[in-house]
C-alpha cells in the first residue's frame, strides 16, 4: 500500500533495453530446446501410426535425475563464474567429475535393463520404446558437459540463441531423413547428433572466441572412459535384445 500511494510507475527504455538485450535470447533459447519435443511429436505424426506414438511418448526421454542434477549444477555455477570465473571453472570440472560417477554407472545399468523395466512396468508391446530410451541415454555423453556455464558468464546469451537455433534445424532435418530409413529410432538418433553439434559449437566457441580451453571446466580422462563404457553397453544391448 505505501509503494502504491508514495510511487510512480515509470518506464525506463535503457534500463529495459538492458535486461531485454541479457533475457530475451535466454528465454528465445528455452523456447526452441523446449520445442523440439512437440515438433517430434508432429514428425512421427507424419510419417508413422497412431499405435506408433505412444511407443515414441514413452520411450523418447531422458533420464529425470540426469536432467534435474545437470540443469541444478549448472545453474548453481553460472553465478559464480559472473564473478569469478577461474576458480569456479575448477569448480565445475570437479564437481562434473563426482556427477559422471554416478550418473554414468546408473545410465549404463539402466541401458542394459531397460527391456525388462518396460515389459514389467508396461507391457511386452512397449520393448521398442526401451531401445529409444537407450538412446536418449546417450545424449549423457554431452549433456553432462557444461560449456554453457561459460557462455552465460560472459553474458553470451545471443550466440547461444543462434547455437540452440542452429541444433534445432539439425535435428529437424535429420529426423526427417532418418525416420525414413532408421524408424523410430531415427528421430531419437537425429536427436542425440544434434546434442552433440551444440555441445561441440558451444567448446569450440568458448576456445575460440573467449579463449576458455575445454581442459578447464572437462575432466577428460575418466570422461573419456565413461563415453567408451556407455556407448559400450549400448552397443551390447542391440546385441542382447530384440527390439522387433
Amino acid at each position: 500500500m505505501i509503494l502504491i500511494r508514495y510511487s510512480q510507475f515509470k518506464f525506463d527504455s535503457t534500463l529495459f533495453r538492458a535486461f531485454g538485450w541479457f533475457a530475451i535470447p535466454i528465454i528465445l533459447q528455452f523456447v526452441l530446446s523446449n520445442g523440439m519435443e512437440y515438433v517430434d511429436g508432429i514428425i512421427v505424426n507424419q510419417y508413422f501410426s497412431a499405435s506408433d506414438f505412444p511407443v515414441f511418448r514413452y520411450g523418447s526421454r531422458e533420464l529425470p535425475i540426469t536432467v534435474i542434477l545437470i540443469v541444478s549444477l549448472s545453474s548453481a555455477m553460472i553465478p559464480l563464474a559472473v564473478k569469478r570465473l577461474d576458480s569456479t571453472l575448477q569448480e565445475l570440472k570437479s564437481r562434473t567429475k563426482k556427477l559422471m560417477h554416478v550418473l554414468f554407472p546408473l545410465s549404463i545399468a539402466l541401458m542394459l535393463t531397460s527391456p525388462f523395466i518396460y515389459t514389467y512396468v508396461y507391457s511386452s508391446d512397449y520393448i521398442a520404446s526401451a531401445q529409444l530410451f537407450n538412446i536418449y541415454l546417450l545424449i549423457l555423453i554431452t549433456r553432462i558437459l557444461l560449456p554453457q556455464v561459460v557462455m552465460y558468464a560472459r553474458q553470451r546469451n545471443g550466440a547461444l540463441f543462434v547455437m540452440t537455433f542452429i541444433e534445432l534445424i539439425i535435428n529437424v532435418s535429420l529426423s526427417i531423413w532418418w525416420a525414413q530409413s532408421y524408424g523410430l529410432a531415427g528421430i531419437a538418433y537425429a536427436t542425440v547428433v544434434a546434442n552433440i553439434c551444440h555441445t561441440l559449437m558451444m567448446i569450440v566457441y568458448n576456445k575460440v572466441s573467449l579463449k576458455v580451453f575445454p581442459t578447464r571446466y572437462i575432466p577428460f580422462r575418466i570422461y573419456s572412459i565413461y563415453v567408451i563404457l556407455i556407448i559400450g553397453a549400448y552397443l551390447a544391448s542391440t546385441q542382447m535384445y530384440s527390439y522387433g
